[in-house]
């Protein structure tokens, strides 16, 4: 193979370059068996899409079946077992995916994959799992993949022929342990995450139905926002803010000549992963394209109005949109507040949606909408205390896109020996 040649070339000294078949103790398809039954609920059984796109295993999505007593005894996995998927796959998901079992208890796999287990006493299963991980991200088994009957298949005998280099075992275990270390600050960092978003979506409901803590005394119920502080106005949404639809007259929208110029062109996508606030684009329109849209200022608020309903995000910058989203520019209420506000308001606003196959909803839904007034210093500090939180929430993101990085560079350094381990 050309792959094998160009290891070859680049084997560090000490180290050694073995067929992946050849260090295997154990290759085995797993098993499906049978529903469970109320008097035999059975046994864990993991699929493809148990394996997370960043090799590891959700084991609490985990099917419950019943296996052969033959199955049972032959196919329980171990600890450092490896399931590798050999089939299904999806659209930018090509099969090939692995996971190291450990630390999830009494699994077995379904027969879509494949059990593996190493030699033990010439490899470290976790610095084995992470180089064939490595060949999955590289689109080595991408380019091993067939297709039967619509089903995506990996060529698992030309997979079991794959090189890997293998170092002395304390330096695979080393590398390992420095990745492992990587990963177990990447889940600290997620943990942050969940946490600040969990105190974010907190303080956002006490903050816009109690107000800012010790500024009120009293309270009043006002329909469709619930108890408030009886000092804030209720006014209406179109009242404080122009509410008018985006714009794109031709179709079908895809035609190129529109497109590819100078002028953000934002769609539903763009405003869901925004995180609140639009900062960058996917697609552009050119002076053509513009003709047939229309271009809203700096700090209107964006909110989807078809399939994912309530999504909002304010622009930092101008931007056109197409009429599956809807143009929100205060003009009598703080800007920041108002989107935090139309953000707890996404449940309220797919109520309006009819049950139908493509869920929308239009103007008349959103100009009436009954929208709490605070006074103006309280606005502001209500948003003030909400972008605090974002921007924690911003800036811990970021640190997980920097760790992603640097595992995805240090896998290429140490499983490659281009950077060694001392040990």
């Amino acid at each position: 193979m050309a792959g094998t040649a160009n290891i070859k070339a680049a084997i560090p000294e000490g180290w050694r370059q073995v067929r992946l078949g050849d260090i295997l103790e154990l290759e085995q398809p797993g098993a499906w068996g049978e529903d469970p039954t109320p008097n035999e609920p059975g046994v864990r059984v993991l699929r493809a899409t148990d394996l997370t796109r960043d090799g590891k295993i959700n084991a609490g999505n985990a099917a419950w079946r019943r296996l052969s007593k033959r199955d049972m005894e032959r196919r329980l996995m171990q600890e450092g077992d490896l399931i590798l998927e050999r089939s299904g796959g999806g659209p930018g998901n090509p099969v090939g995916r692995v996971a190291l079992v450990e630390g999830i208890g009494s699994v077995y796999c379904n027969n879509f994959c494949q059990q593996l287990r190493v030699d033990k006493a010439a490899c470290t299963p976790n610095y084995v799992s992470r180089a064939l991980w490595q060949r999955y991200t590289q689109g080595v088994t991408a380019r091993l993949e067939h297709q039967t009957t619509g089903i995506r298949n990996l060529d698992y005998p030309a997979y079991l022929d794959l090189p890997i280099l293998l170092p002395p075992l304390p330096e695979q275990q080393a590398i390992a342990a420095v990745l492992d270390s990587i990963d177990d600050a990447i889940e600290r960092t997620g943990a942050v995450i969940a946490a600040t978003e969990q105190l974010r979506d907190s303080l956002l409901h006490q903050l816009l139905t109690r107000g800012v803590p010790g500024w009120h005394t009293e309270w009043k119920e006002a329909p469709g926002l619930g108890t408030i502080p009886a000092e804030w106005e209720v006014v209406l949404l179109g009242d404080v803010a122009e509410v008018e639809r985006g714009k794109f007259a031709h179709r079908p929208r895809n035609e190129p000549r529109f497109y590819g110029g100078g002028i953000p062109f934002i769609q539903t996508g763009d405003v869901v992963r925004a995180n609140g606030k639009i900062t960058e684009h996917s697609q552009t329109l050119n002076e053509l394209g513009l003709s047939i849209s229309r271009l809203f200022p700096a700090g209107t608020i964006i909110v989807t109005i078809a399939a994912n309903i309530g999504e909002t995000a304010i622009a930092d910058y101008p931007v056109a949109f197409p009429d599956s989203l809807v143009g929100v520019t205060p003009y009598g209420i703080n800007t920041n507040f108002l989107e935090y506000f139309l953000r707890t308001q996404r449940g309220r606003l797919n109520q309006f949606a009819p049950e139908s196959a493509q869920k929308n909803i239009n103007l008349e839904d959103l100009r009436p909408l009954s929208t709490p007034l605070p006074s103006v210093p309280e606005q502001q500090a209500i948003a003030g205390l909400l972008d605090s939180v974002d921007t924690a929430l911003e800036q811990a993101r970021n640190q997980t896109n920097v760790l992603q990085l640097l595992k995805e560079s240090a896998a290429a350094a140490l499983l490659t020996g281009r950077l060694r381990v001392m040990v």
